[in-house]
């Protein structure tokens, strides 16, 4: 029989007058694999930073046991030499250093001398690294230069470097704005762990991400631990249905408008590869969602109805009429707008101002020799003022939040004709005012006759936003939901490629 590594003893948390946590009693046994799923603010990261060390020993009440002796933090550095891991929903590394710097960094519990070594060695070291893992990058770029996925895997792979390997090992939504790309590389590494005897505590309100790995799986709901499921394979419908109730509408800001005629169509979509015989229609003042499992096909159709990925069979419709989507220029010359849930990577330009940015599309890609006009000034603080976006028109968008950098790529499209907006994980790593924020703004658009595409791979979000929800699997539309029909919604997390 295991031992037990990990144990929460009626531990209650209060922050600025409100109860964070109530009187959670939760155990893990060495080795375990437990899945921690909750809705958004329901206190699943607030658990997991006090074993972090972020919320220090003192500040919450109950007490917390870990490898069978009471658990004295004061800062993120005592867990790490605990051989307690967390790894949070942003990443966390030296974006002036090179990636080998970053892996070969001081950190807690480093092998001996490997911060000591000099930069030609540690280079090496990290190319055998790469070549073992066969990931194909170069261990000289700046960790500035990196997507979120990459820099995930670098943070994974530097706890590889510890002497020991953790005792347990916390992901706070871990997958939040990675590409599918990069998504076997995670879970081969998440398995190097499993198979060291690494707890992992892993903290998600997507179901289908780990449901593969996971022994257990507990649900926090209003900062209460509600339940465990000690058999989640086999108690798979009992899991769908305490979610289900945990979603509440009232969270999202939803207008119920009257569906007008058709906008956009796709008959029998396909690119050979990872979408097959795609077709749904679109209406005007209405939101469809799109979700499926990580590498469904979601965020490449997303691109092909965008020109970004063409299709190379089916049939497009715009306004009734058969429309060729080839290219980024065909898209926007029919009066479509992508919003990427790359924002750095492939939405904004990281050498412009926010002023230029909001001025780099249609009619203003163009704009000469005559920049930063009365006009444009004028135009970029109407639209400020419209998404409650608070920033200089000078200022970069490198150093902007994860909330302005989404509205500010929406007011580059609000300036264009477009009716038809498709967004990709338009809310990823956003905090919850931003979100909410992001909500209303669909309304504006949905009240001004557009329609909206939302591909996202959080349900509880679709199921509160959307009118209709399509599910992926395979690259194949599966199932369809009705909002009108709560039955069908109440049975999405049934449809949505789990076995």
């Amino acid at each position: 029989m295991k031992n037990t590594i990990l144990s929460y003893q009626n531990v209650s948390l209060v922050i600025n007058n409100t109860p964070v946590l109530k009187n959670i009693n939760l155990t893990m046994q060495e080795g375990e694999f437990r899945i921690l799923l909750g809705s958004n603010g329901s206190g699943k990261s607030s658990l997991t930073r006090i074993l972090g060390g972020i919320y220090p020993y003192g500040q919450y009440s109950g007490n917390v046991y870990f490898d069978n002796q009471l658990l004295h933090l004061s800062s993120p550095k005592d867990a790490i030499l605990k051989g307690i891991i967390l790894l949070q929903q942003d990443t966390y590394l030296y974006d002036q250093l090179s990636v080998a710097e970053n892996l070969y960094c001081l950190f807690p519990g480093n092998k001996s001398g490997l911060s000591q070594m000099s930069s030609s060695q540690k280079i090496a070291m990290t190319e055998a690294l790469f070549k073992e893992w066969d990931i194909n990058l170069n261990p000289k770029k700046p960790i500035s230069r990196l997507n979120a996925g990459q820099k995930r895997i670098i943070e994974l792979l530097r706890l590889m470097l510890i002497d020991n390997a953790p005792k347990l090992l916390i992901l706070d939504e871990p997958l939040n704005n990675l590409s599918d790309s990069f998504l076997k590389m995670f879970y081969r590494i998440i398995e190097h762990f499993i198979n060291a005897g690494t707890a992992i505590l892993y903290i998600t309100h997507r179901l289908e991400e780990v449901m593969q790995y996971g022994s257990s799986i507990s649900i926090v709901k209003d900062g209460e631990l509600v339940t465990t499921f000690e058999n989640p394979s086999t108690e798979t419908k009992d899991v769908y249905k305490l979610l289900w109730s945990n979603l509440t509408s009232n969270r999202y800001p939803k207008l119920t408008l009257k569906r007008g005629n058709e906008v956009f169509c796709a008959e029998h979509l396909g690119n050979g590869d990872t979408l097959r015989d795609i077709s749904f229609t679109l209406y005007k003042r209405e939101i469809i969602g799109i979700t499926g499992v990580i590498g469904a096909g979601k965020s490449i159709l997303a691109k092909t109805l965008f020109g970004l990925c063409p299709a190379s069979e089916g049939k497009f419709y715009v306004d009734c009429l058969e429309a060729n989507i080839q290219s980024p220029q065909d898209a926007i010359n029919l009066g479509i707008a992508y919003i990427t849930d790359e924002r750095i990577d492939a939405g904004l330009f990281m050498n412009q101002t926010s002023l230029e940015n909001a001025f780099s599309l249609g009619s203003f890609s163009s704009r000469g020799l005559i920049r930063e006009t009365p006009f444009e000034h004028k135009q970029f603080a109407k639209y400020s003022k419209r998404l409650n976006l608070f920033i200089d028109s000078q200022s970069n968008p490198e150093f902007l939040s994860g909330g302005e950098q989404q509205k500010l790529l929406l007011m580059r499209w609000f300036m264009t004709a477009s009716k038809i907006f498709i967004f990709d994980e338009p809310t990823s790593r956003l905090d919850i005012a931003s979100k909410t924020d992001i909500y209303n703004l669909f309304n504006d658009l949905l009240l001004k006759d557009a329609a909206i595409i939302v591909c996202s791979s959080d349900l509880e979000e679709l199921t509160g936003i959307c009118d209709r929800i399509l599910v992926l699997n395979n690259g194949r539309i599966t199932y369809e939901a009705e909002r009108a029909d709560k039955t069908s919604f109440s049975e999405l997390y049934q449809h949505i490629g789990l076995e």
